[in-house]
């Protein structure tokens, strides 16, 4: 099994060299444990952030970047992995990955791009996800109670297996929130 080690190393010079992570919070905890850093109130660049070391002994980090929002502990977040390297960060993601797998959690990074579009009932996604392009609408009812909707449609007219859609579904419902 994997084991993270949470290092007492100085991990002030490491950097962000492209590599991330899709994950919850919760998800990462599982498999590294207690972050180092935890401040989840948005008011940072950073809410949440390990400090750790590889096998090896090198040392990486894992932590969200300008969310600026209290993060949902089911969120699913793009985190930014730092460490002295290109390689010492993918090697990091890699192990990661195989915790996850180890732990029979699902993560998906097929799901690489969101954009959003907010009016006073709905909001409007753009998803890149497994190289197509889909619309998202999150829709509040208000008839006696609130009844959210979710439409998932690709942008090229193709169908949608259901699986997908309710993939897409589920990772949006953290970011869709109610504007009054």
């Amino acid at each position: 099994m994997i084991q993270f080690k949470i290092t007492s190393k100085n991990p002030t010079s490491t950097s962000f060299h492209d590599t991330v992570i899709l994950a919850t919070p919760n998800q990462l905890i599982q498999v590294l444990g207690r972050p180092t850093y935890d401040q989840n109130d948005g008011s940072d660049k950073v809410n949440i952030e390990w400090y750790l070391e590889l096998s090896d002994g090198n040392v990486f980090t894992v932590y969200d970047y300008k969310e600026y929002h209290t993060l949902g502990m089911d969120e699913l977040i793009e985190w930014h992995i730092g460490g002295h390297s290109k390689e010492i960060t993918d090697k990091a993601k890699q192990n990661i990955e195989l915790a996850f797998n180890e732990a029979n959690i699902v993560i998906n990074n097929d799901l690489i791009e969101i954009e959003e579009h907010t009016t006073y009932t709905t909001n409007i996604f753009t998803i890149w996800y497994k190289g197509n392009e889909y619309m998202v609408r999150f829709n509040e009812s208000f008839d006696d109670y609130l009844v959210p909707e979710v439409e998932v449609e690709r942008t090229d007219g193709e169908e949608i297996d259901e699986e997908t859609e309710d993939f897409i579904a589920q990772q949006l419902a953290p970011k869709c929130k109610i504007v009054q």
